[in-house]
């Protein structure tokens, strides 16, 4: 079996495999601004403002709404699944629901950063061979082993 690859885009989501993409039709249409994988799950953010799961079977559905500043990254910890927003806000998933984690105990601004947000640097790339597949606006891939 081949491994799956997840491409989060500002279309929607795609799984990518040898034979070519298709859209996750859940989220088709809606940007991904984020993706992260931990053992049987993928997670994805939505938009900035919901966090969206994939369990085991592959069905997509959302957690829990993102309340304030856009969502902007994920990381798989071995506390829990962390969420980074815009403004320097830090969530952590908990059983019941989004917990803000509190900055200052984090290190503040001078910690080491959970992820960092650049602004997109036009870059000049190679023409692709015929047929490949060309994602524009891409924000994120998750690649999960066979």
């Amino acid at each position: 079996m081949e491994p799956l690859i997840l491409v989060g885009t500002e279309g929607g989501l795609w799984r990518v495999r040898s034979d070519g993409a298709e859209p996750v039709e859940s989220v088709h249409g809606r940007t991904i601004t984020a993706l992260a994988r931990d053992a049987a799950r993928t997670w994805a953010l939505v938009g900035g403002q919901a966090l969206w799961i994939a369990d085991a079977d592959g069905r997509w559905h959302e957690r829990a709404s993102i309340a304030g500043p856009p969502a902007t990254c994920l990381a798989v910890t071995p506390s829990g699944l962390l969420i980074g927003t815009e403004q320097a806000h830090l969530l952590r998933l908990a059983d019941t629901g989004l917990v803000a984690e509190p900055v200052n105990e984090s290190g503040g601004r001078e910690a080491p950063r959970l992820c960092r947000v650049r602004p997109r640097t036009p870059r000049v790339r190679p023409r692709a061979p015929p047929g490949a597949l060309r994602a524009r606006g891409a924000w994120g891939a998750s690649i999960v082993p066979p």
